[in-house]
């Protein structure tokens, strides 16, 4: 990047592209537009508001939203005058919250709607006084300020925006499996080093459409789906919320996603629950089409001579049974980005074999947040890449990822003792992740340090290694692998409820709102066999001795997901605690 701060570097593009599409949201059914000059407008007319208002360089300003346009329209503004960026996941309960604005003590915070605003008047009320709310909706509530009614308020100042790289951009708590979430400390030249870096390896191209919707205020979409393509001169298209997901994507009809395996996984699973009730003739089809087009990714990969008619076959079959499914995406997708956890290899190669490219990364909050990618000309699918430039990576003698470089943050905000325990003095960052690079500069993920289970018997297990493939089966929707200290494992599994229903109801078994028939003979028998079956290529002490059939699903409602979906162990294991001590009793 060749400006300091992020604000600088968008500017570029609301000059040179003022009436580009820069941020698209749906009204009335269909995507408005705010071009870059317009959002530039608003973001001036914001700065002017804090100006008056009497922030400084350095004051903390707090957000609690969904993803919408005025998500970065305060960002920008904020950069623009060297103020801090806090967001606060809108999954979190008042714990999290006070805990985050009595650390941070913000000027000003900026909730969405009602229904947050209603979760943060539940914190400590003295926290609140001296502090300005701003909603996004307007709002019949004393002291809330409306959004709108700011925008409307003419710009006449004449402000310079800050212009040093070193000058902290955001505080951004961890959404961490274990403990109180702690505040990264990120610079601008920490994020725009790494988007630098990042797209040497994917770059944009001038039509693409970025689709935002996984949170915004979780690094990797700041970053990678705001921060990215506000710079590079793209557009941002947002979804209304998860349950419009498949038909804003249809409208939307982006050009990159950035997502988590989940994501995948679930479509996976409905493109094969649809082809199950499709006709034999439908399914042949689709699986011929499948087994050719893999041959032929096959032969391109090994950079083997392609047969003619194998090409010609799969061009009509692509039209004839891919295409299809690539609408469920808009149409017009050339890369789609997974982070945040493993992918399983197969979803990966079946989304190929469609013409879906997805590409791993890998990186944490600390580190701004990329660390590796596969480039879109160069990946090896079950990797999460290539290390970016500007870092460097070891990996130590326990196997943990190290790194260093530009991109790793300051600190955590007021809290040296941790900052120490992770930052050496050489400036290494230890990851908590365990992995380890191949013979072609590929970076491979073992799991979490901490996560790793030791068996009484001096076994270690990768849990998460066992959770990817229980996780695979369409019987299983999710599954927590447990046995440190024990002689055996066992797992917490929440099925597919929607996929053993519709087996009860092929085999006769009645079901009900309470999910007891969970615990028929004919049904622990059922998942018996196939867990057995699942973990066959696993070493005898990785085996599941007993498992539980949960009846409802690990949520972010009892604490037991982060804002990504990523598994708190810890959490889990206190809530189902009498469960796990009945078996190893």
């Amino acid at each position: 990047m060749d400006q300091n701060t992020i604000y600088l570097n968008f500017k570029k593009n609301v000059i040179t592209y003022p009436s580009n599409t820069a941020l698209a949201y749906i009204e009335n059914g269909n995507y408005r537009k705010i071009s870059y000059k317009s959002l530039n407008e608003n973001i001036l007319k914001l700065v002017s508001y804090f100006v008056e208002n009497k922030l400084q360089k350095g004051d903390k300003v707090v957000i609690f939203s969904e993803n919408r346009w005025e998500w970065p329209t305060v960002d920008l503004a904020c950069n623009y005058l060297g103020l801090i960026l806090v967001p606060i996941h809108t999954t979190y309960g008042t714990k999290y919250i006070d805990y985050i604005i009595s650390q941070t003590k913000p000027k000003i915070i900026f909730i969405s709607n009602d229904k947050l605003l209603n979760v943060f008047y539940g914190i400590d009320e003295h926290l609140i006084d001296d502090l300005q709310i701003i909603s996004f909706d307007k709002v019949e509530k004393e002291n809330v300020k409306y959004f709108d009614d700011i925008l409307k308020v003419e710009n006449n100042k004449k402000i310079e925006p800050i212009n040093d790289k070193n000058l902290v951009t955001t505080i951004i708590y961890t959404s961490g499996t274990t403990d109180m979430p702690k505040g990264a400390v990120l610079t601008n030249y920490n994020i725009l080093s790494n988007i630098e870096n990042v797209l040497k390896y994917t770059p944009t191209c001038s039509n693409d459409i970025f689709f935002s919707f996984l949170p915004l205020s979780h690094v990797l979409e700041r970053v990678a789906g705001q921060f990215l393509p506000l710079v590079s001169g793209v557009s941002i298209y947002y979804s209304r919320s998860p349950k419009t997901l498949i038909d804003d994507i249809k409208l939307a009809k982006p050009t990159v996603i950035i997502s988590v395996p989940r994501i995948f996984e679930k479509i996976f699973d409905k493109i094969h629950d649809n082809l199950r009730s499709d006709s034999k003739f439908k399914n042949n089809l689709f699986y011929f089409a499948i087994k050719n087009q893999s041959k032929l990714n096959s032969l391109k990969r090994h950079n083997k001579k392609i047969n003619f008619f194998l090409l010609i076959l799969c061009g009509i079959l692509d039209k004839i049974v891919f295409r299809k499914i690539r609408n469920i995406f808009g149409g017009n997708l050339r890369l789609a980005i997974s982070g945040g956890s493993s992918l399983d290899k197969r979803i990966a190669r079946f989304f190929e074999d469609v013409g879906i490219k997805i590409i791993e990364g890998y990186g944490v909050t600390e580190t701004s947040p990329i660390i590796s990618v596969n480039k879109t000309n160069e990946y090896k699918l079950g990797t999460v890449g290539f290390v970016l430039e500007n870092l460097e990576v070891k990996i130590n003698n326990d196997k943990e990822i190290l790194v260093r470089g530009s991109s790793v943050m300051k600190e955590y905000y007021n809290d040296k003792e941790s900052t120490e325990k992770v930052i050496d003095t050489d400036g290494w960052f230890y990851t908590g992740d365990l992995g380890f690079l191949d013979k072609d500069g590929f970076l491979n993920i073992i799991g979490r340090k901490k996560e790793v289970i030791v068996l009484s018997t001096g076994k270690n297990v990768v849990p998460g290694n066992i959770e990817l493939v229980l996780n695979y089966d369409k019987y299983i929707n999710q599954s927590i692998v447990i046995g440190n200290n024990e002689k055996f494992l066992i797992a917490l599994i929440v099925p597919d409820f929607e996929e053993i229903e519709k087996y009860c109801s092929l085999n006769n078994i009645a079901v009900d709102n309470e999910k007891s028939y969970l615990n028929l003979d004919k049904i622990q028998i059922f998942y018996r066999d196939r867990i057995n079956n699942l973990l066959k290529g696993f070493s005898r002490y990785e085996q599941i001795v007993h498992f539980y059939l949960v009846s409802r699903q690990f949520d972010e409602k009892h604490d037991e997901l982060t804002p990504t979906l990523k598994i708190k162990r810890e959490t889990i294991i206190e809530h189902f605690n009498k469960i796990i001590r009945s078996f190893y009793n």
